[in-house]
């Protein structure tokens, strides 16, 4: 069975004071579950219904490897674009929300597939370095300290 997309969270029994503490809690949670470790989902998308009329509060959360930012910018105009066509009684237009974004995945690509290797070379000096640095510093404290 394929994971859901979107988690469902019904809150039709509380007071708006305890919906609102629930969405709090629940969204203070849900931003510290990100692990870069291959099986945990980088986008958590939850929508919690506050009435029997259908209203709901969305909580977006993406991972800062899934969206810079002109891809969380772009990614927020395709939400607005399909919140709006829905508001208003109409379809999604998939394709027209993908060609806004599709110039800016196609440079990513680009640079994932060009200059990106060689940056991540220098970048992981870095933390061998920044390592080492630690290290010595760490050893200098405790042998002041021990002094």
């Amino acid at each position: 069975m394929a994971e859901r997309i979107v988690e469902e969270i019904d809150l039709v029994g509380m007071t708006g004071l305890e919906q609102r503490k629930a969405i709090e809690s629940i969204s203070a949670r849900r931003q510290h579950m990100f692990r870069f470790d291959g099986q945990t989902p980088l986008v958590n998308v939850t929508a919690f219904r506050t009435s029997e009329s259908g209203d709901y509060h969305l909580l977006f959360l993406l991972h800062h490897f899934v969206a810079d930012g002109i891809g969380y910018r772009l990614f927020l105009e395709a939400l607005d674009a399909a919140y709006n066509a829905l508001a208003s009684g109409h379809a999604v237009s998939g394709p027209e929300n993908i060609q806004m974004l599709s110039p800016w995945l196609k440079r990513l690509e680009h640079y994932a597939n060009s200059e990106a290797p060689a940056e991540l070379t220098y970048w992981e000096g870095l933390t061998t370095i920044s390592s080492i640095y630690m290290s010595a510093t760490l050893h200098r404290w405790l042998r002041a300290f021990r002094k």
